[in-house]
């Protein structure tokens, strides 16, 4: 894939150009999974597909953890076994894999008049949520071992160079051993007001011994 073509993607994701015009590049894909790690990318893959993208489990999530994720990948049938509680800002947080998710109802339905959290609906919406982690945890593991020609999508919050290289070097090699074949392409997002003008040459110089694969896009 050519680098325009990345690069209006990107542009596309952060809002720079009508949406329209990228859905016939994107039926080169059977398949366009965001991987987080908020849910910026899921909103804008919307935006740009005019409809509901395809739910996979990180669709909706916010992963406050990075080494936490990529243990979540190699566990995808086992995240509903997490312990999962309800916080004030409205998302139920896993304690083992650190990821929180969007539960069935809103923010506010939780709160009774008195101020105080309904148990009652918390304890409903956790149900709801094991069932759906499970049903989308199955469904990614599933998409990673398809045969099918995937986009994936990955927002990199920042930390340091090193460490986003690291972490981008980490993800590519899970992706490379798990994958069923080369059918696939990885994309990782990176804001431009976090970094130097020359991060991109930072990155892939360093990332991979300096071989960035086809199957790595880094804008």
């Amino acid at each position: 894939m050519g680098a325009a073509v990345i690069q209006r993607f990107i542009d596309i994701i952060r809002g720079k150009y009508p949406l329209i015009g990228a859905l016939k590049w994107g039926r080169k894909y059977d398949e366009l999974c965001s991987l987080g790690y908020n849910c910026e990318v899921a909103f804008r893959l919307n935006d740009l597909l005019k409809t509901e993208c395809n739910h996979y489990l990180f669709t909706y999530s916010f992963e406050h953890n990075r080494e936490k994720f990529i243990e979540c990948l190699n566990n995808l049938t086992d995240i509903q076994n997490d312990e999962y509680t309800y916080q004030t800002h409205g998302m139920f947080y896993g304690s083992k894999y650190q990821i929180s998710f969007h539960p069935r109802n809103k923010k506010e339905d939780f709160i009774n008049k008195d101020g105080s959290i309904n148990n009652q609906i918390v304890k409903d919406n956790l149900k709801e949520l094991l069932s759906r982690i499970k049903y989308l945890g199955e469904k990614t593991y599933k998409l990673i071992h398809s045969d099918k020609k995937t986009l994936f999508i990955i927002k990199i919050k920042h930390t340091n160079l090193n460490e986003d290289k690291e972490f981008i070097e980490k993800l590519y090699n899970f992706f490379e051993n798990n994958y069923k074949n080369t059918n696939y392409k990885l994309l990782c997002v990176l804001g431009k007001n976090n970094y130097p003008a020359n991060i991109l040459k930072y990155i892939k110089k360093n990332v991979n011994g300096g071989k960035l694969p086809h199957t790595l896009q880094v804008c």
